[in-house]
């Protein structure tokens, strides 16, 4: 389950969230601290979910169907425990 970031100026509306393809999954964080709750993730956007997206507005995107996306850790345990467990940076999958 990956979160995207909508095209809606309210600060209050809730990511959009749906189930995809994952290519890449990476750490997130600041001050030199990666996050226990959150991953980056290169995520396959389909088609009729894109509409409420502007490739515009986020430089997220990656050519038109992929985008940097967020997935949170306590959503996706048992997908992300072997990245979880290693020390790496960022994991390519298989697609």
């Amino acid at each position: 389950m990956v979160e995207v970031p909508l095209d809606v100026p309210a600060a209050n509306v809730e990511p959009l969230r749906l189930e995809t393809t994952v290519t890449a999954v990476y750490r997130t964080g600041a001050g030199g601290k990666w996050s226990d709750d959150f991953v980056g993730v290169i995520a396959y956007i389909p088609p009729h979910s894109r509409r409420c997206i502007s490739p515009l507005l986020y430089s997220a995107w990656i050519g038109k169907d992929y985008m940097r996306c967020l997935a949170r850790v306590k959503d996706n345990k048992r997908s992300l425990r072997p990245f979880m467990a290693s020390n790496d940076a960022r994991m390519e999958l298989e697609a």
